[in-house]
């Protein structure tokens, strides 16, 4: 991507800046006299505010409000068609890239899928985010929306002092060292390197989400997840909260790559249903809708050891149990089988189902990634 002047914010005072929020919360349009009594601001205020935003671009006019006699009052709201941030997911086969408006919504038609290199290192890895995120911003200039931030969706967690990736298996980079600002270096607008099931537990709450909580199950190549507090994901002190695929739930059974035997990851990561049947997933599950064998069986007992951790994590915690990743959007027709089989072995039913379904069930993480810097931007204006 080519280096240059992409800031898409100027110097912001402080009333710009809760204007600002006031029209993106709203998500409608409002005249200046609405905002000023909304935010306890005076008019000149203001309107020193919206010329502010209106110099960013982040304004459009919205029409006029009817008037019963005098001047009809203009509207105004966000602009949230003119600026995208870009979500890129990284796994250990390919990455994927998408763009979000402002508002969080994937922007119809614009997904990138590449294949990473399969000798992989550092290097390598950098030099495709810069090649995947430079097609994104091709296309956005095409179409004449301004990038305002990258966000880079991990299978790792990472440390939250250094920025260095604790896990580099998945990426197929084995114990080389790789840090966050290692993945962002040669990107050209601002950029943040997030989990990947962080980001695709966040692409649930986003953006109405301070009084949400629960936790996201990300099933793909590696299976993580994310503990989602009051609409924020749940680090952790060393930034490992929510590693659900390393629950032991066959105690001394298969091989993980983490080291241990037996973890959730070993028996429901999508090598189990792809690779170990020597088949694609588009393959396996038309197979198994039309109950063919083996893999009708294979998902049974799938299915089995999915319960086992689900049951394992609501207990636990006590809160939903939403199930992401790209994995997920497979697993749509056998949901109600996967909620039985929870339930079954659930030691305190109530009648509801704790498991749910991810609200972007094969595209969760990008969209997360990208919603994240979407914040990022919102409280920098």
């Amino acid at each position: 991507m080519p280096a240059k002047d992409t800031s898409a914010i100027t110097k912001s005072t402080p009333a710009t800046s809760v204007i600002f929020r006031c029209l993106y919360d709203a998500r409608r349009a409002m005249t200046k006299q609405e905002v000023a009594d909304a935010c306890g601001l005076s008019l000149p205020t203001v309107y020193q505010g919206f010329a502010t935003l209106d110099e960013q671009g982040l304004i459009e006019v919205g029409g006029d409000r009817s008037s019963t006699g005098g001047r009809r009052a203009q509207t105004f709201a966000v602009a949230s068609e003119g600026s995208a941030a870009v979500g890129i997911s990284l796994t250990g086969h390919s990455a994927r890239c998408i763009a979000c408006d402002l508002y969080g919504e994937r922007i119809a038609g614009l997904y990138i899928k590449q294949p990473l290199p399969g000798e992989r290192t550092a290097e390598s890895l950098t030099a495709a985010i810069e090649d995947i995120a430079g097609a994104m911003e091709v296309e956005l200039k095409q179409r004449k929306i301004r990038p305002i931030g990258i966000g880079i969706a991990v299978p790792s967690a990472l440390d939250p002092q250094m920025g260095k990736l604790l896990n580099t298996s998945v990426l197929r980079l084995g114990d080389a060292e790789l840090y966050a600002h290692d993945l962002t270096r040669r990107l050209a607008f601002p950029a943040g390197v997030f989990n990947d099931a962080n980001c695709g537990g966040f692409s649930q709450v986003f953006p109405n989400s301070e009084d949400t909580s629960l936790a996201y199950l990300s099933l793909e190549r590696g299976v993580g997840g994310a503990l989602i507090i009051n609409g924020k994901p749940f680090e952790g002190p060393r930034g490992t909260s929510g590693e659900f695929g390393h629950i032991c739930i066959v105690p001394g059974g298969k091989k993980c790559a983490c080291g241990q035997n037996g973890c959730l990851e070993a028996y429901c990561s999508s090598n189990v249903l792809s690779e170990e049947q020597g088949m694609t997933l588009d393959e396996f599950f038309a197979d198994a809708e039309r109950g063919v064998e083996p893999a009708k069986s294979v998902l049974d007992e799938y299915i089995g050891h999915l319960a086992r951790g689900i049951q394992a994590i609501h207990t636990t915690l006590g809160c939903d149990v939403c199930l992401g990743g790209e994995l997920s959007g497979y697993l749509v027709p056998f949901f109600g089988e996967i909620q039985a089989a929870v339930e079954a072995i659930n030691p305190f039913p109530d009648g509801e189902p704790c498991a749910v379904h991810a609200r972007h069930p094969f595209h969760g993480v990008p969209i997360g990634a990208a919603q994240l810097m979407i914040q990022r931007f919102i409280e920098s204006v």
